[in-house]
């Protein structure tokens, strides 16, 4: 049995000479070049394949970010989804980030796994990993939701926190 992997990988760095390119190709998502990047993962991504990954958290409950979470969910699922949100607002720490697996065939009512993760620090985030995944309760910072689940919402926000596991 043969497996075939496809496997994009690429660091966008963003000119100001391209505004125009990203109005003209990327107009549903072009305020943002990370919005425009994921987009350009589901195109390249084979049909029956998984999208892994990590950008900032500000798609996912922003207004002018709707289109892009429509074009997650549109024929496709989470498979994972963990959320890390720091909590300091030192002006050197990227503050949040949206890390994820997405399938290109999915089923929308599909409940995928989110995991959110708070505090500060590489071991304590990778402590409360464990815990979360082993614990699997919303105290630990595990939740589960689906697509129909964000879809019943206006505006379709990626608010996991506010579905049962």
């Amino acid at each position: 049995m043969w497996l075939l992997y496809d496997i994009r990988l690429r660091q966008e760095i963003f000119h100001a000479s391209q505004q125009q390119f990203m109005k003209d190709e990327y107009s549903s998502v072009k305020q943002d070049l990370y919005a425009a990047f994921v987009v350009r993962g589901i195109e390249l991504t084979n049909r029956r394949g998984l999208l892994a990954i990590v950008i900032g958290d500000t798609w996912m409950t922003i207004k002018s970010f709707e289109a892009l979470r429509l074009r997650l969910l549109d024929g496709r699922s989470f498979d994972s989804f963990i959320h890390m949100r720091d909590v300091s607002n030192h002006p050197d720490i990227f503050g949040a980030n949206a890390a994820f697996v997405l399938s290109m065939k999915g089923n929308r009512n599909k409940h995928a796994p989110f995991i959110r993760l708070t505090p500060l620090g590489q071991e304590r985030k990778e402590a409360d990993l464990r815990v979360a995944v082993t614990d699997g309760t919303k105290g630990a910072g595990f939740h589960r939701a689906s697509g129909d689940d964000f879809a019943a919402i206006p505006g379709s926000p990626i608010v996991y926190w506010l579905f049962a596991i």
